[in-house]
C-alpha cells in the first residue's frame, strides 16, 4: 500500500469515526431535553441500529459484488444531510426518523470501507486504531464544546471531508460469485464469531444507551463524561494495534474477559472518579474483541464484505436490542442491575469461545 493511499484510508477511518462519536456522545441527555423518556431513549438509539442491521447485511453483500467504493462514497455523501438534521429534530419522534437515516447510511458505508482496507493489504488493527482516535478526537471535542448543536455540525462536516479523501482511491477487488443477497452460508462457516459477538454487544449496546445517564446519576457533568469517554477511546489507538499481534480466537476470548469484569465493575461504583481508571479495561476489551473478529472473518474466505457486513449487522442487532433492553431494565429495577446483566451476557458469550479454540486458523497461521 502506498503513502497517500495508506495516508487516505487512515483518515477516512479517524473522520468517519469521530463523526460517529460526536453525535452519540450526548445524544441521551439531547433526547431527555427533548422530553424523551429512559424507555423512549432506548427506541431512539434502536431505530440506528434497525436501518444499521439492513443496510450492512445487504450493501455488504451487494460490495462483494459490485465493488467497495461506490458504496463507501454513497454512504458517506448520505451521512453528511443526516448529521446536519439532528440540529432540526425538534421531537422524540423526528429524532428518531434522523437516527434511522443516520444508521442506514452508516451500515452502507461501513462494511465495505473495511473489506476496501483489508484488500489493499491493511492491517485491521492499525485501521481500527485510527477510529479509536476519531472517537477520542470528539470526546475532547465534546469536553470543550459541550453543545449537542455544535456537535452534529462537526459530524456532518468531518463526513464532508471524509467524502472528500474517497477521490483518490481506486476500485481493486475480486468479485465473487453470484449468490442470494442474503448469504446464510457464510453465517453458518462463522457463526462461533458472530454469535458471542451479538451476546457481549447486547449487554454492551443496554449499558450505553444510559451510560451517559449512569454518570450524571453518580455525580459526572458533561465535562468529565466526555472524559471518560476520551480515555477508553485514546487507549483504543494503542490496544487497537497490539490485538492485531495476538491469535484472533485468543484475542476474542480477552474482549470477552476484560468486557465482563468493566461492567460487573460499574454495578459497584458509586463516584463517576471510580470509573474512570476501568476505561482502560474496556479498551482492551473492545481492541481484542473486535479485531480478533475482524481478523477471523477476513482471513477465512473471499466473500470479505459480506462477512463483514453480517458482523456489522450483528453488532446493529444489539444496538436494536441492548437499548430496548437497557431502557426498560433501568427504568424497571434501575442502573446498576443492568450492568450486572451486561457483565453475565458477556460471560454467556465466552461460554461459546471453547468451540472457536479448536478451530484450524489456517490463515492466521500463513502470516
Amino acid at each position: 500500500m502506498n503513502g497517500q493511499l495508506r495516508f487516505c484510508l487512515s483518515a477516512i477511518g479517524f473522520l468517519s469515526s469521530a463523526a460517529t462519536q460526536a453525535w452519540v456522545l450526548f445524544l441521551p441527555l439531547h433526547a431527555q431535553e427533548l422530553g424523551a423518556s429512559d424507555l423512549l431513549v432506548g427506541l431512539i438509539i434502536a431505530s440506528y441500529g434497525v436501518t444499521f442491521f439492513f443496510s450492512s447485511l445487504v450493501f455488504g453483500r451487494q460490495a462483494d459484488l459490485h465493488g467497495r467504493l461506490k458504496f463507501i462514497r454513497v454512504g458517506l455523501a448520505l451521512a453528511i444531510p443526516a448529521y446536519a438534521a439532528e440540529l432540526l429534530a425538534a421531537s422524540p419522534p423526528a429524532l428518531m426518523v434522523v437516527m434511522g437515516v443516520i444508521g442506514a447510511a452508516m451500515g452502507m458505508a461501513s462494511a465495505a470501507l473495511m473489506a476496501y482496507v483489508h484488500d489493499m493489504e491493511g492491517a485491521i488493527g492499525k485501521f481500527s486504531s485510527y477510529s479509536s482516535l476519531g472517537w477520542f478526537f470528539s470526546s475532547v471535542a465534546g469536553a470543550i464544546l459541550l453543545s449537542n448543536q455544535a456537535l452534529f455540525l462537526l459530524a456532518s462536516f468531518l463526513s464532508l471531508v471524509a467524502l472528500a479523501l474517497t477521490i483518490p482511491l481506486g476500485e481493486r477487488a475480486g468479485r465473487v460469485a453470484p449468490m442470494s443477497v442474503l448469504s446464510m452460508d457464510v453465517f453458518r462457516q462463522n457463526w462461533l464469531v458472530y454469535v458471542p459477538m451479538v451476546l457481549r454487544q447486547v449487554g454492551a449496546q443496554s449499558v450505553w444507551t444510559i451510560y451517559p445517564l449512569f454518570l450524571a446519576s453518580i455525580g459526572a457533568d458533561k465535562f468529565w463524561i466526555a472524559v471518560i469517554s476520551g480515555i477508553n477511546n485514546g487507549t483504543q489507538v494503542l490496544t487497537m494495534r497490539l490485538a492485531d499481534r495476538i491469535q484472533p480466537s485468543k484475542a476474542v476470548a480477552i474482549g470477552l474477559i476484560c468486557s465482563s469484569l468493566f461492567f460487573a465493575y460499574h454495578g459497584l461504583a458509586t463516584q463517576y472518579w471510580q470509573v474512570l481508571p476501568i476505561q482502560v479495561v474496556l479498551a482492551v476489551a473492545w481492541a481484542g474483541l473486535w479485531v480478533g473478529a475482524s481478523n477471523l472473518l477476513l482471513q477465512a474466505g473471499t466473500e470479505k464484505a459480506t462477512s463483514m457486513g453480517i458482523l456489522y449487522s450483528s453488532n446493529s442487532f444489539s444496538q436494536v436490542l441492548g437499548p430496548l433492553v437497557g431502557g426498560n431494565v433501568s427504568q424497571a429495577f434501575g442502573f446498576r442491575p443492568l450492568m450486572f446483566l451486561a457483565s453475565g451476557m458477556a460471560l454467556a458469550g465466552l461460554g461459546l469461545r471453547w468451540r472457536l479454540k479448536g478451530r484450524v486458523e489456517t490463515a492466521w497461521s500463513r502470516r
